[in-house]
């Protein structure tokens, strides 16, 4: 089975048109690892010296695109939730 990891625009929420695919992967973990790889980056470049978790995490949701992956016959991956854990680890270094 392939999944692939996907990825909305957070401000076009439900508007499958600007939805694009980021990759497909052989397997469940390989393709979360690729998503949180994505978080990780967009986390990266909206991320200003002494901001808060708050004021990074609202930039992501504001700004960034957010992925997902298909099919969810595992745990589903929760963007959002990875997300707002790496904001309160990345302001508290």
């Amino acid at each position: 089975m392939t999944y692939r990891v996907y990825l909305d625009a957070n401000f076009h929420q439900m508007d499958t048109s600007t939805r694009t695919m980021s990759g497909e992967y052989p397997n469940h973990g390989l393709a979360v690892a690729a998503a949180r790889e994505l978080i990780d980056g967009i986390l990266e470049s909206e991320y200003r010296e002494s901001m808060s978790a708050e004021e990074l995490l609202h930039a992501y949701v504001n700004r960034s695109e957010e992925p997902f992956i298909i099919p969810e016959d595992q745990p589903p991956f929760n963007g959002r939730e990875y997300a707002t854990v790496r904001c309160q680890e990345m302001c508290s270094e």
